[in-house]
């Protein structure tokens, strides 16, 4: 018997297709090129996360440190090149595949290079996802082709359509993450009806989702959608944006100064949202100014679109932080790399396109362990939950459960968990312990909820016209069980997102591995050019302006679009004392230490001057408010006495830092003639006067950030 929760959504074709103008480059007499949008605005209702920390303690000393004020994922390296979506409503896989990417480049996982496929996303978003083992081979989301829910396989109009940028997170957790671009035209792809991907590609990706954390885009929620782009490098979104012709300039909403693009439009908050982007970064003190609608204040979000890029459009917008539209989602990622033999379990494959907020206390779902060969056994390492925002729950492993007449009477309760999870959407937990289950052996994953929270279930959303989007959901009987008195059972309506994972594939007969015996690390010998070991970063903290990683040598070739094509790395120039065994991972005051975007001296206990730039010939340096250096974070406090000196190419200088106290004599003296200042707007006079007398131009320009 299968129970199906019929959840209304509904969308027409076209809506994906609505468009927008984007200026051309003026010198290369090309026409206007008409852009869609592409986003399906959400049904999906998440609350939001309360009393979220905004501040984090420094290790190694007694302070904290608050979120910085700005923050440019750019000049971080978290953000891949800005790609073209051509005349399809594919926003929504771009903007997922950044914030993917950023993720990725954030932890190392990826070279600067990745570039994930949209093609890929968008074929498996509107086909069977046929996992390994069946288990959610009759779910899956649909263009209806009739009024009687037939899919329409016809990848060109999947292409046209659009998509939600929170269900495509439900899409990443079930295991199908795009691959890499593996050589196909993407318009011509797009332009091809009867394009396919192999099956075998759907669940083929090495890495895998653990974290996928949902929040309201909205002004009274800043500080959770910083939280996202700082701890996990970027985050896509969704925004109403305005349906009028003519180009950036000509638009009601969209303003271009300098070359650079803002919007705000005062109206979106009655407005669905439209168009999917990533967000890399922002500027509590971007000025209201620059829009040409004025917000009530100042404040921004750097955006990065994909619309492309040419010498009018950088493929970037700042959008202020008083844009509001109905229901707009920040949706951000936790990516690993997954392990060898790992096997998902799991019966919510639909992406929650139609989707049930379960009112129960306690839930069952309940598995057999058949991914493994007769007579090997597999380990429960984690279990997966999709939940509301403050979710508070217990999570246990029972073996071989027995349910007869509603009741649970008997069953062996193994890696009793409590777990927290601060975001909507959903959460992996390392269970307690490991749990070994034999070939053949059921087992069920029990979830215990505290009284206000939500967990989440997907469930059948059926369109009523062609050209409408539905998903099918199917849940088997004895799939799961819920209950809001201790076993008295009942079969729940649709599938709630509980989900274990194992390794599959070990011998239980084989010889465990003795336990090795720690020794204790000696202390190294110093070498003429001693390699600096990174410390880790806590998953509970988030990232600082720009993040200083140790290693062998610097590296820094911009892209066309201004963005580092690495990850910002430093190694010491002047060795510190012999290494000793400290918690303390703090640089020596006085030593020196290069990033791909600068040279900094460390001058205290939490402070950095920046001394020097990577390349002299630079036409353009941004002077970040902090950096982190072997894992620590230092303010900017400083400039070099000749930190730019006779640097003759230097046409623009943006100073970030607002706790500048100390500028060199000679720090500028000798750049462009006719160069550009742009310094934070609280600071503006105070630093005029100081890059005055530090040797800028008698003709430069000074603009506030």
């Amino acid at each position: 018997m299968k129970k199906k929760l019929l959840i209304l959504f509904s969308l027409i074709i076209s809506c994906g297709m609505i468009s927008f103008p984007v200026l051309a480059a003026e010198d290369g007499g090309e026409t206007e090129t008409i852009y869609p949008m592409g986003v399906i605005p959400s049904d999906m209702v998440v609350g939001d996360p309360v009393n979220q920390p905004v501040r984090r303690a420094v290790r190694g000393t007694s302070g904290s440190v608050d979120l910085p004020g700005s923050l440019d994922g750019r000049t971080l390296g978290y953000v891949t090149s800005v790609k073209n979506q051509g005349k399809y409503g594919a926003c929504w896989a771009f903007a997922t595949n950044a914030a993917l990417e950023s993720n990725m480049l954030k932890k190392g996982l990826a070279d600067p290079g990745i570039n994930l496929s949209e093609l890929h996303m968008i074929y498996f978003m509107y086909n069977y996802n046929i996992d390994p083992m069946g288990r959610i081979m009759d779910d899956r989301n649909y263009i209806s082709a009739d009024t009687h829910g037939t899919p329409l396989n016809d990848f060109k109009v999947m292409a046209d359509i659009g998509g939600k940028v929170d269900c495509t997170g439900w899409q990443m957790t079930n295991g199908v993450i795009p691959l890499q671009e593996a050589g196909e035209d993407y318009d011509a792809s797009c332009a091809d009806s009867s394009f396919t991907i192999d099956q075998a590609e759907c669940f083929a990706s090495d890495y895998v989702v653990r974290k996928m954390y949902i929040c309201n885009f909205k002004y009274e929620n800043i500080q959770n959608v910083k939280n996202l782009v700082y701890r996990f490098g970027g985050a896509a979104v969704d925004f109403y944006c305005e349906q009028t012709t003519g180009c950036f300039g000509q638009s009601n909403y969209f303003n271009v100064i300098d070359g650079t693009k803002t919007y705000y439009n005062p109206n979106g908050i009655s407005k669905k949202t439209t168009h999917g982007v990533e967000i890399v970064g922002w500027d509590d003190d971007y000025p209201k100014e620059k829009f040409k609608v004025q917000p009530p204040g100042d404040g921004a979000w750097l955006i990065k679109n994909s619309w492309g890029y040419s010498d009018e459009n950088d493929g970037y917008i700042w959008i202020s932080y008083y844009d509001e539209c109905t229901n707009a989602k920040a949706v951000a990622y936790d990516v690993e790399k997954k392990e060898t033999n790992e096997v998902l379990y799991q019966y919510d494959g639909s992406d929650h396109f139609g989707y049930y907020p379960c009112p129960y206390k306690y839930y069952l779902a309940m598995y057999s362990a058949d991914e493994s060969d007769e007579g090997m056994t597999e380990v429960i390492k984690r279990v997966g939950v999709g939940s509301d925002a403050d979710a508070s729950f217990v999570i246990s492993v029972l073996l071989n459960p027995v349910i007869e007449d509603g009741q649970l009477v008997s069953y062996e309760e193994k890696a009793v968990t409590s777990c927290t999870s601060p975001y909507a959407g959903y959460d992996v937990f390392d269970l307690s312990e490991e749990v070994t289950v034999n070939h053949g052996d059921t087992f069920a994953i029990m979830v215990t909820a505290d009284p206000d929270t939500i967990i989440y279930a997907a469930g059948d959303s059926t369109p009523k016209k062609p050209g409408m989007v539905g998903c099918t959901e199917s849940v088997e009987e004895g799939q799961y069980y819920a209950s809001n008195y201790t076993y008295a059972l009942i079969t729940p309506t649709g599938s709630p997102c509980i989900r274990a994972y194992s390794i599959a594939g070990r011998d239980p007969n084989a010889t465990p591995r003795p336990t090795p015996t720690l020794r204790p690390t000696p202390t190294p010998k110093p070498t003429a050019t001693p390699t600096v070991t990174p410390a880790v970063t806590p998953n509970v903290t988030a990232t600082p302006e720009e993040n200083v990683t140790p290693t062998v040598s610097p590296s820094s070739t911009p892209t066309k679009c201004g963005c580092p094509t690495s990850l910002p790395t430093a190694i010491p120039i002047i060795p510190s004392t012999e290494p000793t065994e400290n918690s303390s991972t703090r640089a020596k005051i006085g030593s020196k230490w290069v990033t791909s975007i600068g040279i900094y001296k460390v001058t205290g206990e939490t402070t950095v001057a920046y001394v020097a730039p990577n390349n002299k010939k630079a036409k353009s340096v941004v002077i970040p408010s902090m950096v982190a250096i072997n894992g620590e974070i230092y303010y900017v406090t400083e400039i070099g006495s000749k930190a730019f000196y006779k640097c003759k190419n230097l046409k623009k200088v943006t100073i970030k830092s607002s706790k500048i106290k100390k500028i060199g004599s000679k720090a500028f003296k000798g750049i462009y003639k006719k160069a550009k200042f742009y310094l934070p707007k609280k600071k503006f006079s105070k630093y005029k006067k100081k890059l005055k007398k530090a040797g800028a131009p008698k003709k430069a320009k000074y603009k506030k950030n």
